[in-house]
């Protein structure tokens, strides 16, 4: 049974009993102890190599799904889905080299655990792009961001290109999860940092643990001078950062092992960056 189905399910059946209220909540936001994602340091990270900076970003959708809008944005409508769109990120520099930004899962992950559509050419043209990438981030640990590597027909040229966090492998649960081999892990270096670290020019990442004990943003500033923050899923849909609710408590316990209290404060962080309007903020699974 594809999990997407098994979640629906599973919210129609709280929702018929005494700990339906609670399992379709989501913790309260504290506008007043909002993260500060510190873009000012991750700025200056991102340019202090004083580098050429990437020119260009493109996005390619790999894959569409959806779930229950309540399992999404808790508190709403129980009968209503949410699109969930599957995508990764191509950061070009001037002289050819390329950051790849989460690479997507597979079809045959896709049809297990999400359903709906899937492009199988977008998704060899990422591989591709992989192969030829310098480097290779992303924002978590959880499948749909990281099998992609996992399913690498060529894994062992790819390897050295990955740059996954130590806390981001040390997740044992999810990265089994994701289809990583035990000889695929000792193949893979991971990163350490504090504070704000950059891989590359004008690129910059900061650990927000929360949605998961992995998962980072990746700050981009391009040579045009715009700023991205790839938010990762600390949000699943932009209304999560609107309505300041996040996903429903069952899915959040249940499904992801999430912190739901950091998970709060870094989406009252996030509609504060939001509002200011000078951050373009990535939210994985949503489109603008």
């Amino acid at each position: 049974m594809k999990r997407s189905v098994l979640i629906g399910l599973l919210v129609l059946v709280l929702a018929t009993v005494a700990g339906g209220i609670w399992g379709l909540g989501s913790a309260p936001v504290d506008t007043e102890a909002a993260f500060d994602f510190d873009i000012d340091a991750l700025r200056a990270a991102a340019l202090a190599s004083g580098e050429p900076l990437p020119v260009a970003m493109e996005q390619f959708i790999v894959a569409r799904g959806s779930f229950p809008r309540a399992v999404v944005v808790a508190g709403s409508g129980l009968f209503a889905s949410q699109e969930m769109v599957f995508r990764t990120h191509i950061l070009g520099y001037e002289d050819g080299r390329t950051v790849l930004v989460d690479p997507v899962h597979s079809r045959a992950v896709h049809e297990k655990n999400f359903g709906g559509q899937f492009n199988e050419k977008t998704w060899n043209f990422m591989q591709d792009a992989m192969q030829d990438a310098s480097l290779v981030l992303a924002t978590h640990e959880h499948l749909d961001h990281i099998n992609g590597i996992a399913a690498a027909p060529a894994f062992a040229q790819l390897a050295p290109k990955v740059m996954l966090t130590r806390e981001q492998l040390d997740n044992q649960r999810f990265i089994r999860d994701a289809g990583f081999t035990a000889e695929q892990l000792e193949a893979l270096t991971p990163l350490e940092y504090d504070g704000a670290y950059s891989p590359m020019p004008g690129i910059a990442v900061k650990k927000t643990p929360g949605h998961s004990l992995g998962h980072q943003v990746i700050y981009v500033q391009l040579a045009n001078g715009e700023e991205y923050l790839f938010a990762g899923d600390i949000a699943w849909a932009w209304d999560n950062i609107r309505e300041q609710r996040g996903r429903a408590r069952l899915v959040s316990k249940l499904f992801l092992d999430e912190d739901q209290q950091q998970v709060a404060a870094q989406l009252a962080g996030l509609k504060t960056l939001a509002e200011e309007g000078r951050i373009n903020l990535v939210v994985s699974h949503d489109l603008p």
